[in-house]
């Protein structure tokens, strides 16, 4: 049994190398993302909310905010720059780290994407303050 458990992680990493190959030619040559000169405006903004909420105040986050700035969709603005805790950090983030069903997940990132385009339903504003205390 251990011989076909090797032999199958051996086809798994095999068939992970062009993948692996991809990130390492991108970090290399210094791919250009869309967003990157919008990042490197973020710590100016970033700063203002360090200065105008308490060290423990959870911040809202738009979960589309420069997705495209790491090879999976998550917005890591705020994890780097914000030093506060995200209220929801969008569906990739929740997946490991909120044991909640994928519909209910769904309807969060809805809500939290409406809110940040600028087009929230009617109740969107209070659920966001009562249920995630932002």
């Amino acid at each position: 049994m251990v011989a076909s458990g090797r032999r199958g992680g051996g086809a798994r990493f095999i068939l992970s190398l062009p993948g692996t190959v991809k990130i390492v030619r991108e970090n290399l040559s210094g791919l250009s993302k869309a967003s990157e000169h919008v990042f490197a405006t973020t710590p100016e903004m970033w700063g203002a909310v360090r200065r105008h909420t308490p060290a423990t105040e959870r911040i809202a986050n738009n979960p589309l905010f420069l997705r495209d700035m790491t090879p999976w969709p998550v917005n890591i603005s705020w994890a780097l720059l914000a030093d506060r805790r995200s209220c929801y950090a969008g569906s990739e983030l929740a997946i490991p780290f909120a044991p909640i069903p994928a519909s209910r997940r769904a309807a969060i990132e809805a809500l939290f994407v409406r809110v940040f385009a600028g087009t929230p339903a009617s109740d969107d504003l209070r659920q966001l303050a009562g249920q995630f205390r932002w």
